[in-house]
């Protein structure tokens, strides 16, 4: 009889302590009440962005928090129109996809303008990814071409159109090898075998079709070994083998809605809810040999991922596909500290400002402590007006006679350091 009593405490005592003392993988992050989350974005400077859904009680357009979510500024781009996808250059200009075309900031988000497309666009811009500064790609849902831009994300061309006679495959997303060969994923709302994975080795001139048939294609993305993964509608993770130019099945039964790798090579996955309540973040950390969920304090399916400089990782729980919590990982997934967060921005002023002819960037902040200095300065529609390729100099005289007058930006990168301000030419 006493052994039992002291077996039953024993046990009692072991999931008392367990059940008190474990803590969540994820914490709920503030955010406004109205902020539906269709997308998340965190820049180098530690900025989270959501957009938002644009309907019912969620309004549309960005939220925007500089102070790790503790306040939050909303900037609208169209009234009540969801924002697809949020994404920037190392440049600073971000670009967003929209219900009906693809926006384009140069001040953080604060103001945007719309960019030209090729016709008028109906469809919904659902990714939008960047090869480098200046070439981007993107897909609408309902529109059979994927979009290239080759001028910072000014003006869009068509480069391919499905060749399945639904006209209903659209590009629903992208990825880039290490050797800069394009990856598409396709969808199809309406015929099944219309879809699958499409590749170009010459920056989306020409297309090829990868296989993948029949696959509804949800997620692409190239780990820190240049192996390409990619998250399907129901039938889960492909791993893609390129000797072999095969599949390999290797996570089955989940709809992976998106994929995370952060510097230690660990793979994040975004899981809806369907099918059988498969929902969640799942990971590995033996560069997707096994995974397993991380579902401690998240709710039951996440749509998003994304990565801060300090390696916390972020998700958003659906409610009925409307996205309405942020979450956070409680620790660091790569072992870098939060404090860390701002430490490669450095601020570089410039006098006068703003300025009639010239002004003077002060460089003194990069020069000498990190060697060679790039300037690049654009104008208000994010066009290159000037660059140079090495500065060693405290000092950068850009001069604006014959310029027009308007606001322009100077990014300025030395090593791993970087800022982008703003100057104003005046008449």
């Amino acid at each position: 009889m006493k052994k039992s009593i002291i077996i039953y405490l024993m046990l009692f005592i072991f999931f008392f302590v367990k059940t008190t003392f474990s803590q969540d993988y994820w914490e709920i992050v503030d955010t406004p009440d109205t902020a539906g989350i269709c997308c998340i974005h965190i820049n180098n400077n530690g900025h989270i962005y959501i957009g938002g859904f644009g309907h019912g009680n969620n309004m549309g357009g960005i939220h925007r928090s500089i102070d790790g979510s503790e306040t939050w500024e909303f900037f609208n781009i169209k009234t009540n129109v969801p924002v697809y996808t949020i994404k920037e250059n190392s440049l600073g200009q971000m670009f967003a996809g929209l219900s009906f075309g693809i926006y384009k900031s140069l001040d953080g988000g604060e103001t945007w303008y719309e960019t030209q497309m090729p016709f008028s666009v109906t469809a919904n811009i659902v990714s939008v990814e960047l090869l480098n500064d200046s070439i981007l790609f993107a897909g609408g849902h309902a529109t059979p071409y994927i979009f290239r831009s080759v001028d910072y994300g000014e003006s869009w061309d068509t480069v391919y159109c499905f060749p399945g006679g639904s006209g209903e495959e659209y590009a629903n997303c992208f990825a880039f090898s290490p050797e800069g060969v394009v990856y598409a994923g396709t969808d199809n709302d309406f015929v099944d075998n219309e879809r699958g994975v499409y590749r170009s080795y010459d920056c989306g001139e020409t297309w090829e079709f990868v296989d993948m048939e029949g696959e509804g294609l949800l997620s692409l993305s190239f780990d820190n070994n240049g192996v390409l993964w990619a998250g399907t509608i129901y039938n889960g993770l492909f791993k893609y083998d390129e000797q072999t130019q095969e599949w390999e099945s290797v996570v089955y039964g989940r709809s992976v809605n998106d994929i995370l790798v952060n510097k230690k090579n660990d793979i994040f996955l975004a899981c809806l809810s369907y099918p059988s309540n498969t929902g969640g973040v799942m990971v590995s950390y033996d560069n997707g040999q096994s995974f397993e969920y991380i579902n401690s304090g998240l709710g039951w399916q996440a749509e998003k991922l994304a990565i801060d400089i300090s390696g916390f990782i972020y998700t958003c729980f659906s409610v009925l596909n409307h996205p309405d919590t942020l979450y956070k990982s409680v620790e660091s997934t790569t072992g870098i500290n939060k404090d860390i967060l701002n430490i490669n921005t450095i601020a570089a002023q410039c006098f006068p400002n703003p300025f009639k002819d010239k002004t003077c960037i002060d460089l003194s902040v990069f020069y000498p402590n990190y060697g060679c200095i790039r300037v690049s300065i654009y104008n208000s529609a994010g066009i290159l007006v000037k660059y140079e390729k090495c500065i060693r100099s405290d000092y950068y005289l850009f001069n604006g006679h014959g310029k027009e007058t308007g606001v322009y930006y100077y990014n300025i990168i030395s090593g791993d350091k970087y800022y982008t301000g703003k100057m104003l030419l005046i008449e």
